[in-house]
């Protein structure tokens, strides 16, 4: 009798199982089938890609009923940032191995990093970082603070860093010469 119930509920369990494999098959063939809209890792810079950025979050801004209160960008290699984060992320500091596999990697590839502060309600904001990172384009939103304001309202401070390569000031200086100072 005890060998019969555990009997059926073996075959019930297998049963539901091969339904969830069937199920997961589905959708591992429908996501082969449309994969999405492609994603570019870095664009290529030129001199009006910073101001695009700017219009682009401007807009979702202003779409989503939020304020920018502040903005401020810079440069850098994009191979300083992947040690930074490798560092953050793994605790440990083994920033020569990883900047030299990086920079190679990485090399031609610039970061702009973007700190920025925006205010609105708590949907709005939420709605406005979904706008901002549904761009195909790789971003990375880092270092985010919510604040939460009265009437309503929230403040968040985040940084997004975007990748370009090409005329950067700091691929242009990279490339330059460097000037030899005085002897030793």
């Amino acid at each position: 009798m005890v060998q019969s119930v555990r009997l059926h509920r073996l075959k019930v369990e297998t049963r539901k199982i091969d339904a969830q494999i069937k199920a997961a098959e589905v959708f591992a063939r429908q996501d082969m089938a449309d994969p999405g809209p492609s994603i570019a890792p870095y664009l290529r810079y030129d001199s009006d890609e910073d101001a695009e950025f700017l219009r682009h979050m401007r807009a979702s801004a202003n779409d989503d009923g939020v304020v920018i209160l502040r903005w401020s960008s810079n440069e850098r290699p994009a191979s300083e940032l992947a040690a930074e984060v490798y560092r953050d992320n793994m605790g440990t500091d083994q920033t020569a191995d990883v900047s030299q596999q990086q920079s190679d990697l990485l090399k031609g590839i610039v970061s702009i990093e973007a700190q920025v502060q925006v205010q609105g309600p708590y949907a709005n904001v939420r709605g406005f970082i979904k706008d901002l990172l549904n761009v195909p384009r790789v971003l990375s939103l880092t270092n985010a603070v919510w604040t939460r304001l009265s009437g309503g309202q929230t403040q968040l401070s985040f940084k997004v860093c975007r990748f370009v390569t090409g005329e950067t000031s700091i691929l242009s200086n990279q490339a330059a010469p460097q000037s030899q100072g005085a002897s030793q």
